[in-house]
């Protein structure tokens, strides 16, 4: 049950004690919210004891909200993992497939891990903390030979 009680700042006729009122709330889905509070019983002028039946004092459900995310999310994970082991058992028995080569779409899933890595580089070089920044050795492009650069730019100007 719900009690509510209010106290009052002025002493009753006794000077012992406060004017008090209780309030009990009830549950009652059967009457209206517009019901009012009834007066139970009163002590000396001082004390007063309501009772309110309203369907407002009734507990509430609360929904968990994250329950259908979880679901979401349990689904999908269901999902892959059949996806997964379904597409190695399949790959290991139609094409006698081995290593790497047994995960389904594996040529898909490098060039996409490939891809993630890339976009982060590109991501984090725009970064201005020096720590997040690529390091460039020295000598990790080579440059063409002397010979084949010319013989290009000559190939070029002989068509015209």
């Amino acid at each position: 049950m719900l009690f509510l009680i209010y106290e009052g700042k002025e002493y009753c006729g006794t000077e012992q004690f406060y004017r008090t009122s209780l309030i009990r709330f009830i549950c009652d889905q059967t009457v209206d919210k517009t019901n009012p509070p009834k007066l139970i019983n009163v002590f000396n002028d001082c004390a007063f004891w309501f009772e309110w039946r309203t369907p407002n004092a009734c507990p509430i459900k609360i929904v968990n909200s994250q329950s259908a995310i979880s679901v979401f999310f349990t689904i999908l994970g269901i999902a892959l993992a059949v996806y997964f082991i379904g597409g190695v058992i399949y790959n290991r028995i139609v094409y006698n497939a081995s290593g790497v080569r047994q995960i389904p779409h594996w040529e898909f899933w490098r060039d996409a891990l490939d891809f993630i890595k890339d976009m982060s580089l590109i991501i984090l070089a725009q970064c201005p903390i020096p720590f997040f920044q690529p390091r460039r050795r020295p000598g990790n492009y080579r440059n063409l030979p002397r010979d084949e650069e010319h013989i290009l730019i000559d190939e070029q100007f002989e068509e015209h």
